[in-house]
């Protein structure tokens, strides 16, 4: 146990730094204080009150042992980052804590913050160069200004390592959905396969998805579009030969991609618009409750891109049975 401190002494006077009056946002921020003194989770959630970081929040959780800290870690992956006391039931129960999250649970996204009141017991160089954590501090050095300073430098790291991981997560998507285009391996198959793939790549229920993919046939006739598979609301207008039988929303958004030759996305809807080697168009529609993401927008293209491809090796060999 460390001794006591004052509200004076652990957070020293200085000038404080304007706090966001936003809304309420729905994501927060979820911190943990693991701390046998009770002064220091009062202090501590007193100088973060209205602390916000991107549009969020912070929920502050407490834990008063490594034990409990050890429980709520595990109960918790979401956790961005735990200010962690050295010394609490022991003199090992921070550095414990330490190793559990990161050998016993795997986590290596939350950022760890040492505090410690009795510096020389735990030597800052040690304790870094053995223990993954993130940073070491003195409860002494830690006014106001620099709680929230570090406050900020922590969770831009942590969000920017979720970023990384999310991307990491959603190019091995693309890949996977484009494999499993690709397995169609006819061109009947091939609409059906990249409704269900891009509905796996937005992370949506099939029935929040309503899309409508089109091929352009037969050139000697002009511009002709046959609807390959329609889901959802949109299921009764299958196999069409024609796009004036389609919602007016639709078609219309068919009609302005193809006069601008790009994709467009709405409040409600995307409108894809990609093209093969050979000149076909394919027009693609993806009603969704909420705009995607930047992530999701970035991975939808590139996977246009692969389905491209993908049409195109499955109209040559098409060709190729026909000859």
């Amino acid at each position: 146990m460390e001794p006591a401190m004052s509200d004076d002494f652990l957070f020293a006077d200085d000038d404080q730094p304007d706090q966001h009056t936003t809304a309420v946002p729905a994501a927060v921020w979820r911190i943990l204080i693991a701390d046998d003194e009770p002064d220091v989770h009062r202090i501590t959630r007193m100088v973060l009150a209205g602390f916000q970081f991107d549009g969020r929040r912070l929920e502050l959780l407490s834990a008063y042992s490594g034990a409990e800290a050890q429980q709520i870690m595990e109960a918790n992956s979401d956790i961005a980052m735990i200010l962690l006391d050295v010394v609490m039931e022991d003199e090992h129960a921070g550095l414990n804590v330490v190793r559990y999250i990161r050998e016993e649970l795997g986590n290596r996204y939350t950022r760890i913050v040492l505090r410690t009141g009795q510096p020389g017991q735990a030597p800052e160089h040690e304790v870094i160069r053995t223990y993954d954590i993130n940073d070491y501090k003195d409860k002494t050095e830690l006014t106001t200004t620099k709680l929230n300073t570090l406050m900020y430098a922590t969770l831009r790291s942590y969000r920017d390592i979720c970023t990384l991981n999310e991307h990491r997560h959603g190019l091995e998507r693309v890949i996977l959905a484009s494999a499993e285009v690709f397995s169609s391996g006819a061109i009947n198959h091939f609409a059906s396969a990249v409704l269900s793939q891009v509905t796996n790549l937005l992370g949506l229920e099939q029935s929040a998805l309503y899309c409508s993919s089109i091929e352009t046939p037969d050139d000697q006739h002009g511009r002709r579009f046959r609807v390959l598979a329609a889901t959802g609301e949109l299921q009764e207008f299958s196999d069409l030969q024609s796009l004036d039988a389609i919602p007016p929303l639709v078609r219309e958004g068919f009609e302005k991609a193809m006069q601008e030759r790009c994709s467009h996305y709405y409040d409600d809807h995307y409108i894809g618009y990609f093209t093969s080697q050979r000149g076909s168009e394919n027009l693609l529609y993806v009603r969704y409750n909420q705009m995607p993401s930047a992530l999701d927008k970035q991975l939808l293209e590139l996977y246009a891109t692969n389905v491209a491809i993908t049409w195109e090796n499955l109209l040559i060999r098409q060709d190729l049975g026909r000859a």
